[in-house]
């Protein structure tokens, strides 16, 4: 298994493809991954949270899974975290102070959640216990981007895009947009050291789409790179970032790509087209995979377009009716995407993503506008019946690495009592990482951090930690990095 680049300029946001920890699986909103979804419907496991997961604008609380555990908000003021493999038992579950619409971003052993009271949570993702809370003064609905050290989010109404230290919960920065304009109830994208959000004038048009620098030059006051003003509608749903471009919606049923590194602070736009036949409504939040975006729209369709020019590859009107749908997950064969509001469209569809056609539906008891969270085989979605659905049966991916491979990585043997032999092998010399995490993200230990000359080489791991303790018994990810390659494996501890 690889860990994804999502960006490579000036910071690496690594995603390993067995997880999805947050909303549109990573801080630039592609909503792609690596993994294979389910290629039926059959159904796992479902667990009713005593709650509707849903909001007022139709957001419902999207499931993170990191490692075996899946972890998800929900109207009863719960944050729930479940075994997403066994039958999806629950591990542990946190009141919070509010309403839950918020989906949760799990990063280094955290979660972090907002509530519709205006306060964003830091939780211990093994134990649920409360670490820090931060009260922004407007409500929450989206959730957050984790990334850097840094959390992003904004606030509805108090109208400020927050940073805040992943660590401590301290206040880094906070931006505002200009004079009668208010941040919509999304979330921002991060992208090469730039935050971008959208905003609406108070009662009228036009929006407005803001990127902040992720580092600005006088903190705690935001810094604004670029604005792009557009469109004569609302902004609801957040941006996505890839290849250089932004894309974004306005109710006015337009979408619109822009230029990421516009020549000006004004902004540019690329190119803009009406979104679905018959204009006005909303798209989802754009997905992205290489030269293609994908998104649903609430008229009832689902699209793939060109990335270079938003030309049509194919449309597909599944839904019936004037739904809802939430964004398209894409895989690399298939896409999923759950729809939603009438009774004939709360249902969860799986596509071909080269030609359109469906290959599954399920109908659900709600409508189901949440991200479907892929991993490992398995497709995790929730719906606004409370209930949380799984489909599908956990696979525990086979090593993509082989000896003839230039960079590989191979463990023997991968189920161990006593110790285990660990082989890499590198094309050229140069920096060579190689440490021990557990599912949560922890690092557990440090087994090579140097240069290392090209050729084949051998470590062994005495199941112990960096404080030479050893290790309890369970899951433990290898993850080797050097700058051509990234690869993870699973080793198995017994006691």
């Amino acid at each position: 298994m690889f860990r994804i680049p999502v960006t490579i300029i000036s910071w690496v946001f690594f995603i390993y493809a067995s997880d999805w920890p947050m909303l549109y699986h990573d801080p630039a909103h592609t909503s792609f991954t690596q993994d294979s979804g389910p290629l039926t419907k059959t159904l796992a496991w479902s667990y009713q949270t005593g709650g509707a997961i849903a909001s007022y604008y139709l957001h419902i609380s999207s499931p993170a899974v990191v490692g075996t555990r899946l972890y998800v908000g929900s109207n009863s003021r719960y944050v729930y975290c479940f075994d997403a493999v066994n039958g999806g038992a629950p591990i542990w579950s946190r009141q919070l102070s509010d309403t839950v619409y918020s989906s949760p971003a799990v990063v280094n052993g955290r979660v972090y959640v907002g509530t519709w009271d205006g306060y964003m949570y830091c939780l211990n993702a093994n134990n649920g216990d409360s670490l820090w809370r931060y009260y922004s003064g407007g409500l929450i609905e989206m959730g957050a981007v984790v990334t850097d050290d840094r959390v992003f989010f904004g606030s509805w109404y108090q109208n400020y895009l927050w940073c805040l230290d992943a660590v401590t919960g301290s206040l880094i920065w906070r931006g505002q947009p200009e004079t009668n304009f208010m941040f919509s109830h999304s979330m921002p994208a991060v992208d090469d050291s730039l935050v971008l959000m959208g905003s609406s004038r108070f009662m009228a048009s036009p929006t407005k789409f803001y990127a902040f620098k992720e580092y600005p030059a006088s903190p705690p006051n935001g810094e604004i790179a670029w604005r792009c003003s557009l469109g004569t509608g609302v902004q609801h749903q957040p941006l996505s970032v890839g290849n250089g471009r932004v894309y974004g919606s306005v109710d006015d049923g337009y979408l619109y790509c822009m230029n990421e590194y516009p020549p000006t602070n004004q902004g540019q736009v690329f190119w803009s087209i009406i979104s679905s036949p018959g204009g006005g409504g909303d798209p989802s939040c754009v997905s992205i995979k290489g030269d293609t975006i994908y998104y649903g729209h609430e008229r009832g369709f689902v699209y793939a377009r060109r990335a270079s020019d938003g030309g049509l590859i194919w449309e597909r009107s599944s839904l019936g009716g004037h739904s809802g749908v939430g964004a398209v997950t894409i895989t690399p064969s298939r896409l999923y995407v759950g729809t939603g509001v009438e009774t004939a469209s709360k249902k969860v569809i799986c596509y071909d993503r080269a030609s359109g056609d469906t290959i599954w539906t399920y109908l659900t008891g709600g409508y189901v506008t949440s991200t479907p969270a892929v991993v490992n085989g398995m497709l995790f979605i929730t719906s606004q019946d409370g209930y949380l659905y799984a489909f599908g049966n956990w696979i525990d991916i086979k090593e993509e690495s082989k000896q003839n491979d230039p960079v590989y990585l191979l463990i023997n043997p991968n189920i161990s009592r006593t110790s285990t032999k660990i082989k890499y092998q590198i094309d050229n010399p140069g920096y060579v990482s190689v440490k021990i995490f557990n599912t949560l993200g922890n690092e557990i230990r440090t087994l090579v951090d140097e240069y290392v000359n090209a050729g084949r080489h051998i470590i062994h791991w005495d199941l112990k930690d960096n404080q030479k303790r050893r290790v309890g018994s369970g899951i433990y990810l290898c993850r080797f990095h050097n700058k051509s390659r990234n690869i993870q494996s699973k080793i198995v501890v017994l006691d």
